[in-house]
């Protein structure tokens, strides 16, 4: 399993104080969607009435600094899918969807 507070003072050149990150990551596969941040547990879309995708049940990770989140994405990648096709040695069957939230920077001393 990738997530927890992956941006807990770790990462590769973390400080710490960079900007915070939010991130979800899942898969589709076929009708199906898995949460790539919570080792592929399955996952749910829903439209609303004006016809925004959800997606329920799915973890969000905070991380801050590109480091940290490099290893979150890494960590994520490695859980997608793939199969060998006929065309492709290693083809991924699936669709991967990232959503990435850029909050702001963490001042010293904030949690």
């Amino acid at each position: 399993e990738v997530g927890g507070d992956a941006g807990e003072g770790g990462g590769r050149g973390s400080s710490g104080t960079g900007a915070r990150v939010r991130v979800t990551f899942f898969e589709i596969h076929g009708k199906k969607a898995f949460d790539l941040l919570r080792g592929r547990a399955e996952v749910h879309l829903r439209a609303d009435a004006e016809g925004e995708v959800h997606v329920r049940g799915a973890a969000e990770a905070e991380v801050r600094g590109a480091g940290a989140l490099m290893d979150l994405l890494a960590g994520a990648l490695a859980l997608r899918s793939c199969e060998v096709t006929e065309r492709n040695p290693i083809s991924s069957r699936s669709h991967a969807v990232c959503h990435i939230t850029v909050l702001g920077r963490r001042q010293k001393g904030e949690k």
